[in-house]
Parts: structure tokens; sequence; C-alpha cells
């Protein structure tokens, strides 16, 4: 039996706006920011410091697979590598570390856009025209979730 969850989707990078999409859960890498200790996010099962939440989220939307798998005249098939990040921020958190997570999450994004292109044209994603954009979006797509803090959710029960 495969486990879905609904999700009310805000999306960042220029993606479209997409609400109530069933995800698997094993797609979901969740985030977490407290307020006892900005300098720690809690991210898919571990503590670390916000330095090295790039390098994790690259290596779990590298790792998550997909079940999607398309095909281009230009490249031939290709896999989506679609992960969900979900982020939930207490209330009190500062923008400034919110802000940090975020460009975190979204320098991971880059840098895994950016090895793909190297590895089908040898150029980064910036360089490449349009359409090879695309091409590298599909593959690895930018969805955000912003979660509720947890207070908010206890509230409402």
């Amino acid at each position: 039996m495969k486990k879905t969850v609904m999700l009310a989707m805000l999306v960042v990078g220029g993606i479209a706006v997409a609400r109530g999409l069933d995800v698997k859960l094993r797609e979901v890498c969740r985030i977490y920011i407290g307020t006892k200790s900005e300098s720690l996010i809690y991210c898919h099962g571990k503590w670390m410091p916000i330095s090295l939440l790039k390098d994790a989220v690259k290596e779990y939307v590298s790792n998550v697979g997909g079940d999607d798998i398309f095909e281009t005249p230009e490249v031939g098939m290709l896999r989506q590598m679609y992960a969900v990040i979900a982020l939930q921020a207490e209330r009190g958190v500062k923008y400034k570390t919110y802000f940090a997570v975020q460009n975190e999450i979204s320098k991971a994004y880059n840098e895994l856009r950016n090895e793909l292109a190297y590895k089908l044209w040898s150029c980064s994603y910036n360089q490449l025209q349009p359409h090879r954009q695309s091409i590298i979006r599909m593959v690895y797509p930018i969805v955000v979730s912003d979660v509720e803090p947890r207070s908010a959710l206890l509230r409402r029960s």
C-alpha cells in the first residue's frame, strides 16, 4: 500500500504553484527550524548547522529517485528527481535564519542543475538556451511546501 500525503505547495524558483498534490512520503524532505537553537536545523532525520543543509538537500534530492521518466529528442530518456521540501519554522524564528535556510535550498538545486548541464552539454545551467534549461528544470523541479508551525497546528485541535 502506497502512503501519500496531501500538501499545499508554495514553489520557489519561478515554478507554478500546485495545491493538493499527492506525494509519496519518501519524496518529502522535512526541514524544521526551531527557536531554541536557530544555528541547528533538523533535516530529514538529523540535526545540522545551516552550513551543511545544502549538501544534505542535494544528497536527498539526487537519491530520492523518481517514477516519472520522460524522453526528449535532444537527450533521450531522463528520470525526474521529484522531491518536496517541507519547510517548517516555529513562530518567532528570525527572518534572517529562515531566509538563510531558503538560500541553502536554492543553492542545492542550482548546483544539481549545473552539474546536469555540464554532464549533458558541457556548460553551466545559466549558459544554456531556454529550452535546455526547461529540460533541466523538468529533471530537478523545485517544490517547497511552507508547513504551518506546530504551535499553530496545536491550537486548531
